[in-house]
């Protein structure tokens, strides 16, 4: 977490403001928190559940000094995969997102497919997904965008073989929608990966 608010430091020219600094530790020296607080700016809470850094939220807009474009696609894939591991959903955008994976490769999959692979009408599932602040055409975005990540990350797949998976047969269809995604092509993405 050091390494973190150094990084930021170098990356905004500026220090940021540290509210807190969790650590999991039960004990720390005298000498050791003043030397961590001095350098954070902020305290220390000790025992905490999960190691956390707890930084101003105005950190959010500060502009970059060197920003890297590579570097952003990268890290607002992990950001929104995290935002996503946070975000609880019900069990039928759950169902239609399993349903999706398989059925992605094979084309572009209508509700009506995903619909009957779930084993209820089409209509019931637009129901269903209103009811969890959803579509259709929403849930099978994030699906296609979480597997294109998944799938660039295997060097061994060109970018058409993932383009061709992702149920994309024009290969343009899937750099527009990978651009949509992270305003990056998917070569820098796989780029910033390595």
């Amino acid at each position: 977490m050091l390494v973190a608010v150094h990084l930021l430091r170098v990356l905004t020219g500026d220090a940021p403001k540290v509210i807190a600094m969790h650590s999991r530790r039960a004990h720390l020296s005298d000498d050791e928190r003043t030397r961590y607080e001095s350098f954070l700016g902020g305290p220390i809470l000790l025992e905490a559940t999960d190691a956390a850094l707890e930084l101003d939220p105005a950190l959010a807009e500060a502009p970059v000094a060197k920003a890297d474009p590579e570097l952003e696609a990268y890290f607002r894939a992990l950001l929104a995969r995290a935002a996503e591991a946070l975000v609880p959903t019900s069990p039928v955008v759950d169902s239609l997102r399993e349903a999706l994976r398989e059925a992605i490769a094979r084309g572009a999959p209508t509700i009506d497919d995903a619909a009957r692979a779930l084993g209820i009408g089409a209509r019931t599932l637009q129901r269903r997904l209103a009811a969890s602040g959803t579509t259709f055409a929403a849930v099978l975005d994030e699906t296609r965008k979480a597997q294109a990540e998944r799938l660039l990350a295997r060097p061994e797949l060109s970018i058409t073989e993932v383009a061709f998976l992702l149920g994309y047969f024009e290969q343009a269809s899937f750099f527009r929608a990978f651009r949509r995604w992270h305003r990056s092509t998917p070569a820098a993405f796989r780029r910033a990966l390595r």
